[in-house]
């Protein structure tokens, strides 16, 4: 057997919560993989993909900002004013009112006023020109703080653009409105038995048919997701998660759930829920919580989760491969020997582990490096030495692809005796 050589690499100690508020829910973080893929400026709060896989993210340094994952080379798109207090991102789907531009919610946006009138903008993603889709908000005479966009679906919800509108320090409750292919808002939704003034919901996501194509809301003030239907009826979703950002998933490589963030304690969580409202967790202490902002998208094609967490993002990609571990419980002083198949063969690999030499990594740690046989398998022993004993070791092998980053994974855990 031919064992490949270790590799160092610099990590992140995370801190352990004190009280892991949501043991309860169903564990899936063994299912899927996540790693930071490039840091901006700033703390992130909008982050959209484009067709072609650049990330485009709106953070509190007020950049805009387009990195090239594959190649970690970023350009600014935009910076300073209009930018204030950037929001919920989107790219267009090529309706009149938006085209293929970005668009983007920014609750404290100064462009000719004196003051600091809340803004959603249409961003050419290559030039950085903009113009102002809304203003306000036609419900009050404040000045709006619109921090969450959504397109219409279709069908009962109709084609406008959704803006959340949360109203920051006005006397006013959070509006829900729309806009037209002609650019004129109307109010859509106005609660303020369930929207106090002291709620701020944020971002918005249509969920998949299987949700009924309804309209969802974070509300990390209040720990809810709302829920709206195409009659403008509110009722709560999800309780008791202090939810912040959102995206809606479908098919077999993600199943038809709501993907949402969530502060857990100390840290960021990464949870789904399903139409039943069953809660999983996803990616565990992905953050610590004093990592202010988030937002994600999913890639255009599906293949990845992009998560924009403080100033960092990551991707989050679920599980391919398959892991034969043994022996599992393995003792401090024997050899763990790690059988992956289904890579791509002739493709790199890499076995990496968490909580490795008594501390919890966020990112993992690479361990060894190599690479997929003509079958797609590949074969690691290592001695686990006697300083892990009684610490769970979380082992992920992931295939790396030339054309497409880390492209699968699996975790298990092994407990030491």
């Amino acid at each position: 057997m031919n064992i490949p050589h270790a590799l160092a690499l610099t990590v992140l100690a995370i801190p352990f919560s004190a009280i892991d508020a949501l043991a309860q829910i169903v564990d899936r973080t063994g299912e899927f993989l996540f790693l930071p893929s490039a840091q901006v400026g700033g703390s992130i709060h909008g982050l959209a993909v484009a067709g072609s896989g650049l990330v485009y993210t709106a953070d509190s340094s007020n950049t805009l900002t387009e990195t090239d994952l594959r190649t970690g080379a970023q350009r600014t798109v935009l910076s300073g004013l209009p930018l204030s207090a950037p929001g919920q991102l989107l790219f267009g789907d090529g309706r009149s009112l938006v085209g293929t531009d970005l668009v983007l919610a920014d609750w404290n946006t100064e462009i000719s006023s004196a003051c600091c009138d809340g803004r959603v903008l249409r961003i050419d993603p290559v030039s950085g020109a903009f113009t102002a889709l809304a203003s306000g908000n036609p419900a009050f005479s404040s000045v709006g703080d619109p921090g969450g966009v959504a397109l219409g679906p279709g069908g009962a919800f109709g084609d406008y653009l959704y803006v959340m509108d949360f109203e920051g320090a006005s006397p006013n409750p959070p509006v829900l409105y729309r806009v037209d292919a002609a650019g004129t808002a109307t109010t859509f939704l106005i609660d303020p038995a369930q929207w106090t003034i002291s709620t701020a919901p944020h971002h918005l996501a249509f969920g998949s048919a299987a949700f009924g194509g309804d309209l969802f809301v974070s509300d990390r003030t209040s720990s809810k997701i709302w829920r709206v239907d195409p009659a403008a009826t509110l009722t709560p979703f999800v309780n008791g998660y202090s939810a912040f950002a959102l995206a809606a998933a479908s098919g077999p490589l993600w199943g038809d759930q709501l993907y949402f963030l969530a502060q857990d304690g100390s840290n960021i969580d990464l949870l789904r829920v399903d139409p039943a409202g069953m809660v999983e967790r996803v990616v565990d202490d992905i953050a610590p919580a004093s990592a202010a902002g988030g937002a994600m998208a999913f890639r255009p094609d599906g293949k990845a989760l992009q998560v924009g967490v403080g100033g960092r993002i990551y991707t989050v990609l679920p599980a391919t491969l398959q892991l034969q571990i043994a022996p599992n419980p393995v003792t401090a002083g024997q050899t763990l020997v790690v059988d992956t198949s289904g890579g791509v063969p002739g493709k790199p690999a890499l076995l990496v582990g968490d909580r490795l030499l008594a501390l919890r990594f966020s990112p993992p740690a690479i361990v060894f490096s190599g690479g997929f046989d003509a079958s797609g398998d590949w074969t690691v022993a290592f001695p686990m030495p006697p300083g892990l004993a009684g610490i769970d070791v979380r082992v992920q092998t992931l295939s790396l692809d030339g054309a497409d980053h880390y492209v699968a994974s699996q975790k298990v855990v092994v407990q030491m005796q």
